[in-house]
């Protein structure tokens, strides 16, 4: 009879949080700063949310289905 080993796994579990709002959409979407206050006075980005105390801050899902706005179709 052999010898039974089991799978361990040393590495802790990878689950990544986002965040849902971040404040510099630029770098999320991999615009540089110009580009983006371009666009958006331009109209064509995602608006952003207005919270006291806390400025203006983008949501990720909005920016992300942007981004997938953008890409060609295949």
């Amino acid at each position: 009879m052999g010898a039974r080993t089991e799978a361990v796994e040393d590495e802790p579990a990878t689950d990544v949080v986002k965040p849902k709002l971040i404040r510099q959409p630029w770098a999320y979407v991999g615009l540089s700063k110009s580009t983006w206050y371009r666009l958006a006075a331009e109209g064509r980005t995602p608006r952003p949310v207005a919270l006291t105390g806390a400025g203006r801050l983008y949501k990720v899902a909005d920016l992300d289905h942007w981004v997938e706005a953008l890409k060609p179709a295949k």
